[in-house]
């Protein structure tokens, strides 16, 4: 009885990871980051390198600024597109 139970426990597990692996993935978001080069973005590029925003659904695009006015002016323009509730 607990073998049969067990049999049937791992088939299911078996057709249900075999069903989620068909399914067909969703193109990732795209999220667009602007920021100042250097070091402090480590934790984007490490993300980056090891996949970890893809296999969450994010596409991140990093861009660099040269300086605060070009920041300041791209953040404005971008949030008076930007849908925001």
């Amino acid at each position: 009885m607990i073998l049969r139970l067990l049999t049937g426990l791992a088939a299911a597990f078996a057709f249900a990871a075999g069903v989620d692996a068909q399914a067909p993935a969703a193109p990732p978001t795209p999220l667009r980051v602007i920021a100042f080069d250097g070091g402090w973005n480590l934790p984007v590029w490490a993300a980056q390198r090891q996949g970890f925003f893809e296999s969450n659904g994010v596409s991140v695009q990093l861009t660099y600024t040269p300086n605060s006015v070009y920041l300041s002016h791209r953040s404005s323009r971008a949030s008076s597109t930007s849908h925001w509730h």
